[in-house]
């Protein structure tokens, strides 16, 4: 659990860890020296939810960003899986269980990725789009509850794995490696690691009988630089991977794909409703703006060959 700073949903985020993840899987919590006193909030929340010699804390001494953080937390898990969870996300009953199930649900499989209100392609109930609650004031709970009893268990592949909570399998980091510093300190590294992965012959999975709330924008995301490094890093991946923008072009606007499906059972499950035409948080306008976007990109490219 990469921590920066006392975020609203810090003290929770632990207390829903601690409680709901067996017995014998460690939690680190990474704290990247961030503003205000993270451990004396993060200490309230092991007190209520205690275990003894299972749950650890480190302070960088100094504030490495987010990157390199997370990469110290691959270093220390000492050859074991690792899953990283953002400190403003919510966790629900089972949830390592079924996202450990969904990391093993092929051999090829790298990571795995929870559905959530706030993930980009992985967003329910309104599809591509965040939305900060959940219907009718349900709890999370309830939510992954839901999600669960109405998946399909497709596990569908996904372009890349999304950052607000992922399941990562020890072989997939061994294969590739941690996450390039050259993302430092924060935004694409996910979509780097998963590019490679790919590339070398893993998948990234959808663990699509998952759900994580995630509140979203509360640390990184929130800094005054964070959307020239954002550019920044888009541009970075553009040159790595220009593949990728197609591939996740199409998993936005595809209506029959198990990626489709799954989002819009999950969907169902959260709403009661049915699916429509055009897939959820994309309007009609959208839809042609992407479509001329890919399709200027792709006569771009043409003219540019030899």
């Amino acid at each position: 659990m990469p921590v920066f700073g006392t975020q609203p949903l810090l003290a929770e985020c632990l207390a829903r860890i601690l409680r709901h993840t067996p017995a014998d899987v460690p939690v680190l919590v990474a704290d990247d020296a961030g503003p205000g006193d993270a451990a004396a909030v993060l200490a309230a929340a092991e007190v209520e939810q205690p275990r003894p010699d299972m749950a650890f804390y480190w302070r960088q001494p100094g504030n490495r960003g987010y990157v390199e953080n997370v990469n110290d937390a691959f270093a220390a898990a000492v050859g074991g899986d690792v899953v990283v969870v953002n400190s403003d996300c919510l966790v629900a009953p089972n949830w390592f269980r079924d996202l450990r199930a969904a990391a093993y649900s092929s051999a090829s499989a790298g990571t795995a990725t929870p559905l959530t209100n706030h993930g980009t392609i992985v967003s329910v109930p309104v599809r591509n789009r965040a939305r900060p609650s959940l219907p009718g004031g349900m709890n999370v709970d309830e939510a992954a509850r839901r999600v669960a009893s109405a998946s399909p268990r497709l596990r569908p592949l996904l372009p890349t794995a999304i950052g607000h909570c992922t399941y990562f399998r020890r072989s997939a980091l061994d294969a590739v490696g941690a996450f390039d510093t050259a993302f430092s300190p924060g935004y694409g590294e996910e979509t780097d690691f998963s590019r490679r992965l790919m590339a070398s012959g893993f998948t990234n999975v959808l663990a699509d009988d998952v759900f994580v709330y995630h509140q979203g924008g509360a640390s990184f995301e929130a800094r005054p630089e964070s959307l020239a490094i954002r550019v920044k890093h888009e541009w970075m991946l553009e040159q790595r991977h220009p593949g990728f923008r197609r591939e996740v072009f199409m998993a936005r606007r595809s209506r029959t794909s198990p990626l489709a499906r799954s989002l819009a059972a999950a969907t169902g499950a959260l709403t009661g409703n049915r699916s429509r035409l055009l897939p959820p948080g994309l309007r009609p306008a959208e839809t042609i703006a992407l479509s001329l976007a890919w399709l200027i990109r792709q006569a771009i490219g043409r003219r540019s060959s030899p």
